[in-house]
């Protein structure tokens, strides 16, 4: 992790995803607490009072679903972008060092243009 640190630019991607992923992991104990009291609410004797809040408490459930689809998408999206910066330098870095080697290095069998094209797009 310390090796790869220093090829993820900018900092702030990080801190996104990961206080995104806190507050999704925080988001289904409480649509739990939400369901709990949802079931608690249609227990009501009188309809009016049952039906009011069993629609707050949809609502509330309603918003807890936007709010892990956003901090799902954010988490994932900024990750995302970790993982592409993090690779788009690794391969910068190769391939600076693949055009400051030798002449006579690109010559041996196991540095053939072909080998070093495939492990610049997959290994890396």
């Amino acid at each position: 992790m310390t090796r790869l640190s220093p090829y993820n630019k900018p900092l702030i991607n990080v801190i996104i995803g990961i206080i995104m992923s806190c507050i999704q992991g925080c988001i289904f104990p409480v649509f739990g607490i939400f369901i709990t009291k949802m079931l608690f609410s249609l227990m009501q004797p009188i309809k009016s009072e049952m039906r009011e809040m069993a629609d707050e408490w949809c609502l509330y459930m309603f918003l807890c679903a936007v709010v892990c689809f956003i901090t799902n998408f954010s988490s994932k999206f900024s990750f995302g972008v970790i993982g592409e910066n993090i690779t788009f330098n690794i391969r910068q870095k190769l391939y600076a060092a693949l055009l400051k080697r030798n002449l006579g290095w690109f010559d041996l069998r196991d540095n053939a243009p072909g080998i070093l094209t495939s492990v610049l797009s997959s290994d890396v």
